[in-house]
């Protein structure tokens, strides 16, 4: 009598069903960690961005509460001193009142990105008539306060120190 001989082909498909379970394992792990690292990641420029802009919506909203309230010298007095010395008070009071921002409703504030304390924005003001203007403003960050450096009307990359 001979042995019987062994037939490997049937195992091969044998082994790769055993592996199967742990392929897919190993490849649910890899993509728990990608997607783990990814929210991660996006926690953390996440509280970048809200730890470098702290108090710029504040600043912002009292700033246009001033002008709405016609206290122009208090919106004034939250422009940077390099701006105010050449933008005078009546000029920025005129700059205001030639662009209707006394009529402001709310704005649109974009994703900011401050760099060495500054932060330029392109924003977008809804007045209480409906109408939509575009606005530049450059904000600094002095001690913890912000503080308008450029106030222009339009959106750019780059503000003008003076109102225009």
């Amino acid at each position: 009598m001979t042995p019987n001989p062994v037939i490997s082909l049937p195992l091969a498909p044998l082994f790769l069903a055993e592996e199967v379970p742990h392929l897919l394992f190993y490849l649910g792990a890899v993509l728990v960690s990608l997607l783990g690292s990814l929210v991660l990641i996006w926690i953390i420029v996440a509280v970048r961005v809200l730890v470098s802009s702290r108090g710029m919506t504040t600043a912002l909203n009292n700033f246009f509460a001033a002008i709405v309230n016609g206290n122009y010298g208090a919106a004034y007095g939250m422009l940077t001193p390099e701006l105010q010395g050449e933008l005078s008070a009546k000029d920025f009071k005129e700059f205001v009142k030639t662009q209707g921002l006394r009529q402001y409703k709310r704005l649109e504030l974009p994703l900011v990105e401050v760099e060495a304390g500054r932060c330029p924005l392109d924003l977008t003001v809804e007045l209480q008539t409906g109408q939509m203007i575009d606005l530049t403003l450059d904000l600094v960050r002095v001690e913890k306060t912000w503080l308008i450096d450029g106030l222009a009307m339009g959106k750019s990359a780059e503000t003008s120190p003076k109102a225009s």
